[in-house]
């Protein structure tokens, strides 16, 4: 029986990512078509924790979760709740076996947890630029993800900048800024 659960939350969780856009007016869009859906996904991710459901499936909606909690409807009490789980249950995931898809959405988790420390839950930028450096190692290992290291860059030199440490945050810029020129479709976002 419980198998069966399993089987038939794992599939609904599948759907789910599949569902969700990874292009953010995309995904903005969807969630907020349908006013149930939001707590629907709650109550799936809830469901998919107990059951135990693959790690890597529930951070992949987690992670497009926190991102709409964080910046595209800045509910920051949602979003606590999406980084809280991040921290107590995936941070220490082994990246050895991942794959490429699944080390990008962990990177991603990583940069939306800082993003959260340091916008939202106003802590010591020192501890948001934790959670950016381990995504930043992450995104450099990956080959053709020069987005993702713009944005990353671009986070840590709004927290550098903020802090002072103006000339890290200048080298930072122009790491990012290097990066668009390789590719004009790439975007900074917040920072």
């Amino acid at each position: 029986m419980n198998f069966i659960v399993f089987f038939v939350i794992e599939s609904i969780l599948n759907s789910f990512n599949k569902l969700i856009p990874d292009e953010e007016g995309a995904r903005i869009a969807t969630i907020t078509s349908d006013k149930t859906l939001e707590g629907n996904i709650e109550l799936l991710l809830t469901n998919a924790d107990m059951y135990k459901v693959n790690i890597h499936r529930i951070m992949e909606l987690r992670e497009k979760l926190l991102w709409y909690y964080l910046i595209g409807s800045r509910q920051p009490y949602y979003a606590k709740k999406m980084a809280d789980w991040f921290k107590n249950e995936a941070q220490e995931i082994s990246l050895r076996f991942c794959s490429a898809k699944e080390k990008y959405v962990y990177g991603n988790y990583l940069t939306y947890v800082g993003r959260f420390e340091f916008a939202v839950a106003n802590k010591d930028p020192n501890e948001a630029l934790k959670y950016m450096r381990k995504a930043q190692k992450i995104a450099e290992d990956l080959p053709d993800n020069g987005e993702q290291r713009a944005y990353i860059y671009s986070h840590i030199a709004q927290i550098q900048s903020s802090i002072g440490e103006i000339q890290e945050a200048i080298n930072y810029i122009k790491d990012a800024e290097s990066l668009k020129s390789i590719n004009p479709k790439i975007h900074f976002g917040a920072g």
